[in-house]
């Protein structure tokens, strides 16, 4: 019997998944963090050496952010979005063949006005800076 999981692992060698790594998935209640469909997904994909693309550490558009971040001060969120950087990114280091960094960041833009101008600049210098060897995209 060819299953699903046959067909998909004999075509395919890189992936993204949809929301297991998006914030508003990740943490729906803050301080409550929850990677473990994420953690689950990894390790089946690298069962059959595929590779990764890590979707996505931040996103510019108010509504994919976690509700309770979207009533957030500036110095709040920038707070909470230090926060995500330093869960996410050290957890799947050197794991991602790509990471998105701020997602949508040409059609969006609700971070950088909350946080200043140079925020999209700053994520992706805290990206690289995190994990140096990883590709870093803007999806």
């Amino acid at each position: 019997m060819y299953t699903i999981s046959a067909w998909y692992n004999s075509r395919f060698k890189l992936t993204v998944f949809e929301n297991e790594m998006k914030w508003w998935f990740t943490e729906p209640i803050q301080g409550k963090e929850d990677y473990h469909l994420a953690d689950a997904m990894l390790q089946y994909v690298k069962n059959y050496s595929m590779l990764v693309r890590g979707h996505n550490i931040v996103w510019e558009n108010k509504d994919q952010l976690p509700s309770w971040a979207k009533t957030l001060s500036p110095p709040l969120l920038s707070a909470a979005v230090e926060r995500r950087f330093y869960s996410l990114v050290p957890r799947y280091q050197g794991q991602m063949m790509h990471w998105d960094v701020d997602n949508e960041n040409i059609h969006f833009s609700y971070l950088e006005s909350q946080l200043g101008e140079n925020a999209s600049a700053y994520f992706y210098k805290k990206a690289h800076d995190m994990d140096s060897n990883t590709i870093l995209f803007l999806n």
